[in-house]
């Protein structure tokens, strides 16, 4: 446990001193707090060494014990040995039989080899943006950008956070989609226990950044035999045998000094890890709370290695992204921009005709930050590097004077005769925006969308919010930024739609509804008035939910307490009145008489009643479309809680 004081931050009297007004002349004068460093020592060296006198250079013996030990890590029954992440995504792609006229969805904020591999495929990429918080591929967007000519998708890991795995492997078993994994930057990450590179074909890394390191070096992962015998064809010239070619192959095989490297380095992988995890809680506690800073957020029931520590620094910060940067280098302090391109906006991409615009990606690409969180970092590093960023922010007051009226940035206006904001960007397409329209930060609207008069669109002038197609917005409803819905969205008066929410196509919410911070809302889902989903509540397609049906948090106004939502399954049906408790789950296809007070879970086609709520003999009989809230002809889509 870190013990910090006041004390440390004005005695800090190590190597890695430094004041403002010592500037060298060159950067080797002092030693540089990296803002990445491997983690080598003499273990490696002998390792290596001993490939190197052995004369067995190439790939073999050494190559095999590590593709064992890592699959025994991961939980695969296969693993294969490659030269480079890059070249794991490649040949996941060419075994999984991708190819010409194919589309593959990914995201537009990674490393560009995320995309790349596809273009070596000859099919195209397909982006779906990113939310906000954690930076990994939005799961609502990703099912948007499915068509009939998608094969396969590619999730990023990024910085070490697990993507939402559920909604993702429920989105690719409904189409029939292969599943890759990016984990490049995610060696032990795991979502709900499970380690990521486990749930598809997973593709890792072994760069000299990474979580552990061969120098260059990579690894496909999966379960499927076919898949794991063609990425050994592919990776040596398509060679079963010794001068024996099946198939058109690469040289993409790693040698065996990589690969002692890498053996070592797996018996370490666990403590660097939490050495990475316990720096990150450290700067996270720090930094908590300055204004303009927002620091990592790690999902629900994941484990996130902090390949990187990325903070976004908004326009409330007082110094820009890049302001920031230069005041830390100035004090010794080397960070990084990952990644100040998105991918759809690379020369390349721009080249090829992509022109999409995806706004998440596009702010957090100006605003990202990555700091030092490495393993090789003492904790009187860690407070230098807190106290460096906090005396560069103290030193901006003169920036901040000039920000005319940002201390009241978060607050909603008072008129509805202001409009858009000069910091403001409504990007509205063909959409009927009413001239009184308040607007926050960048808002994004689809296509054939209608505002009506006393609408608040945003909430923060850094931040997005994303409304879809046909979308048609009462009077009186506030949706805040960061907000991401689909296409079709009705609301009635005076809805409340909060930060960090998404919500599906096709969606009715009704008069007076409130839909509470970070909810997820899946297709086809109808609200009906007076209905209030308290924060992290979770409704699946085709759900119904009756007027003044409520759920619960009863930790809500304990400051501090974690939120616990309810879940509401694909298709159930709320009653009139009903409240449903924190962390219940309501089974799909499930029903809820009015009034009822449902205290714990209730079983998939259960009918459950009374005060509190009691499971009835039998189970809910299948309504006729006719008299279903989804619309004749439409199904509800499978989805993963």
């Amino acid at each position: 446990m870190f013990i910090y004081t006041q004390s440390d931050e004005v005695n800090l009297t190590t190597r890695h001193m430094r004041t403002r007004d010592s500037k060298p002349s060159m950067q080797g004068e002092f030693d540089m707090l990296q803002v990445s460093s491997p983690s080598l020592d003499e273990d490696e060296i002998r390792a290596v060494t001993a490939v190197l006198r052995s004369g067995m250079l190439v790939q073999g013996s050494q190559v095999a014990r590590f593709e064992q030990l890592f699959a025994a890590y991961v939980g695969t029954r296969h693993a294969v040995a490659l030269n480079s992440g890059t070249a794991a995504l490649h040949l996941a792609l060419l075994a999984a039989g991708v190819g010409e006229g194919d589309e593959v969805i990914t995201t537009p904020f990674s490393f560009v080899a995320s995309a790349n591999a596809i273009l070596f495929c000859r099919a195209r990429p397909v982006f779906a943006d990113i939310d906000r918080e954690t930076f990994n591929i939005n799961p609502h967007l990703l099912k948007q950008a499915v068509t009939k000519r998608t094969k396969a998708v590619i999730v990023v890991h990024l910085y070490g956070q697990p993507c939402d795995m559920d909604q993702i492997t429920g989105i690719c078993d409904e189409h029939n989609l292969v599943l890759i994994e990016d984990a490049c930057q995610a060696h032990g990450a795991e979502y709900r226990t499970k380690k990521v590179g486990s749930f598809g074909i997973g593709c890792f890394s072994f760069y000299a950044t990474k979580n552990i390191t061969t120098g260059e070096g990579g690894m496909i992962t999966t379960d499927n035999d076919d898949i794991a015998q063609q990425s050994k064809l592919l990776r040596s010239h398509g060679q079963s045998e010794k001068y024996l070619h099946q198939i058109l192959g690469f040289n993409f095989r790693m040698t065996d000094i990589a690969a002692a490297c890498g053996i070592s380095q797996m018996r370490k992988l666990d403590e660097l890890n939490e050495k990475r995890i316990r720096n990150a809680a450290f700067l996270a506690g720090q930094l908590t709370g300055i204004e303009g800073l927002a620091i990592p957020i790690v999902g629900p029931e994941r484990k996130h290695v902090f390949h990187q520590f990325t903070v976004r620094v908004t326009s409330r910060f007082g110094l820009s992204r890049d302001e920031l940067a230069a005041a830390l280098k100035e004090r010794g302090i080397m960070t990084g921009v990952h990644y100040p391109i998105p991918i759809h906006k690379q020369p390349l991409y721009r080249n090829l005709g992509y022109d999409g615009c995806f706004p998440v990606s596009e702010q957090v690409a100006r605003e990202t930050l990555s700091l030092p969180v490495h393993p090789g970092l003492s904790d009187q590093d860690l407070r230098y590097i807190v106290q460096s960023l906090k005396e560069a922010r103290n030193g901006s007051h003169c920036h901040q004077a000039c920000m005319c009226g940002t201390e009241a940035i978060d607050k909603l206006p008072q008129s509805p005769a202001v409009s858009c904001a000069s910091t403001s960007l409504a990007r509205t397409g063909n959409a009927r925006v009413p001239k009184g329209t308040i607007v926050r930060g960048q808002v994004d609207i689809g296509e054939g969308a209608s505002i009506e008069e006393n609408v608040v669109l945003g909430h923060r002038d850094d931040g997005v919010l994303s409304i879809g197609a046909k979308a048609h917005i009462r009077s009186g409803t506030v949706i805040y930024s960061g907000v991401s819905i689909g296409k079709g969205l009705k609301t009635g008066h005076n809805v409340l739609i909060r930060e960090e929410t998404e919500i599906g196509d096709d969606v009715l919410v009704g008069t007076n509804t409130v839909v509470d911070g970070h909810c997820r809302v899946g297709d086809r889902v109808v609200m009906q008035t007076n209905v209030y989903l308290t924060a992290y509540t979770v409704v699946e397609d085709g759900a119904f939910l009756g007027p003044c049906a409520v759920t619960t948090n009863d930790k809500y106004m304990e400051y501090g307490a974690k939120l616990v939502g309810a879940t509401i399954k694909r298709g159930a049906r709320i009653g009139a009145n009903s409240t449903i408790l924190p962390g219940v789950t309501i089974g799909e296809k499930a029903i809820i008489g009015s009034g009822a007070v449902v205290t714990k879970d209730v079983p998939d086609g259960a009918v459950a009643v009374g005060n509190p709520a009691q499971r009835m003999r039998g189970k809910a009989a299948t309504r006729s479309s006719r008299n279903s809230p989804v619309e004749a002809g439409e199904q509800p889509t499978r989805s993963r809680s």
